[in-house]
């Protein structure tokens, strides 16, 4: 039986595998990649959303002298507001 096996004929059968499968072997390549990389951002979200160590900042308050302020630039507003009759402000009247 004449089965030799010689660097050309395997050269040649390796040759043409790729060429009968390559859309296949290119086809898995790429999910397989994609799987891989949607597998390794979901790792890094999971560890950047993971909240249990961080701890949180009391909440600030305004004090009175803030909300005085606020609520005299409000009344402020107001009343300029009120002063410009309606007329003015529409220009169908």
């Amino acid at each position: 039986m004449g089965s030799n096996i010689t660097l050309s004929s395997i050269g040649k059968a390796i040759s043409q595998f790729l060429h009968r499968f390559h859309i296949m072997l290119f086809t898995l390549t790429v999910l397989v990649g994609f799987a891989a990389i949607i597998y390794l951002l979901n790792g890094t979200i999971d560890t950047a959303t993971n909240t249990s160590n961080i701890e949180v900042a009391p909440v600030r308050k305004f004090d009175q002298a803030t909300i005085k302020s606020l609520q005299q630039n409000k009344l402020t507003n107001e009343l300029n507001q009120n002063t410009n009759s309606y007329k003015e402000r529409n220009p169908f009247y």
